[in-house]
């Protein structure tokens, strides 16, 4: 059911919600860009590797545009579940989860633990100087990604609490 735009916004329980949908989707859609910029100048230095990381810059940004319409319309589930899904394709386990399970906050959540686990490698390719971008402009985004997966795996988020 849609948060609507009912009474003032101190009185609407959705209000936080819809303010933390649309701040999540400004989020996924700068990181949608950065991922995308970096997967595609670091290809020749990493042997096409990175454009594992641009394709999931893709699937940031359907989920931004998801939670921006979210935030927007109020229709807060209806967006989660496009973000999960966005999220569940954008990595190996991510979509391996969800063919299994049929289950898109599993693979959103498989997503995430995904990038967390292999953040320690991609920090250390930018880092070396394996990667023609400068090791903290990679790091930084890294940073940021995996702080919102690490943040909904904790339930921080969205209107039912879950999070892509």
């Amino acid at each position: 059911m849609p948060c609507g735009l009912t009474g003032n916004a101190l009185n609407n329980p959705c209000s936080g919600a819809r303010t933390r949908s649309t701040l999540h989707g400004v989020l996924d859609l700068g990181l949608g860009v950065a991922k995308i910029t970096l997967g595609i100048l670091a290809a020749p230095e990493t042997g096409g590797l990175s454009l594992y990381g641009a394709y999931s810059g893709f699937t940031n940004l359907v989920s931004a545009g998801a939670e921006l319409y979210g935030g927007y319309s109020g229709n807060l589930e209806g967006s989660e579940r496009v973000a999960n899904y966005a999220a569940s394709v954008g990595s190996v386990s991510g979509l391996t989860t969800l063919a299994i399970t049929g289950n898109a906050q599993y693979g959103a959540n498989a997503s995430a633990i995904e990038g967390l686990a292999f953040a320690g490698a991609t920090g250390g390719l930018a880092s070396t100087g394996a990667m023609a971008v400068p090791g903290l402009a990679d790091n930084t985004v890294s940073v940021i990604d995996n702080g919102a997966g690490a943040a909904g795996l904790i339930g921080v988020g969205g209107c039912s609490g879950s999070r892509h």
